[in-house]
């Protein structure tokens, strides 16, 4: 509730806390203002400051932007300093996204192979999967994928629509 008061006295005192100014630039987003947040999270970073969230903050607000390269970048730095982390906002799903709509279909299902490795309960991610290599004409790989999505959903439609689509 005293976020803003307690950031702003710490700020008073400590103008060039790092951790202060990454505190202040998620705020900031939060209040959607983005502008102000890049601005608070890149000075952060400049002073040492550089962390998984506020990576993935400066990736989203990239995305706002219409600055997809720069996404990229500090959604793979995010990944690096994160590897295992597969909840919400995850950089795999949002890689996977800015690859397909960039149009680099093999690096958008190397970032989804790489996250339903991670979370072996993602149907969809898997079928996404199985979708590609079917359309690459890659047979055996969409199976792996297909096997593996009924094991964790055995009475899915779509599943068993997608295997005898395979195995035809």
């Amino acid at each position: 509730v005293d976020c803003e008061a307690a950031l702003g006295r710490l700020l008073a005192r400590y103008p060039q806390d790092p951790s202060g100014l990454a505190l202040r630039g998620a705020l900031s987003l939060r209040k959607r203002q983005p502008e102000r947040a890049r601005k608070l999270y890149e000075q952060a970073q400049k002073l040492g400051r550089d962390e998984f969230y506020l990576r993935l903050d400066l990736a989203r607000i990239a995305l706002v932007e219409g600055k997809e390269d720069e996404a990229i970048e500090h959604l793979v730095r995010a990944k690096a300093m994160v590897p295992r982390y597969a909840g919400a906002g995850n950089p795999y799903l949002q890689l996977a996204k800015i690859y397909r709509k960039k149009g680099d279909a093999e690096a958008s299902r190397r970032e989804l192979a790489q996250f339903v490795r991670l979370v072996a309960t993602d149907v969809e991610g898997r079928l996404q999967l199985a979708e590609d290599h079917l359309e690459a004409g890659e047979v055996e790989r969409a199976l792996t994928y297909l096997q593996e999505a009924n094991q964790v959903m055995p009475y899915e439609v779509r599943v068993h629509r997608l295997l005898a689509r395979a195995l035809a």
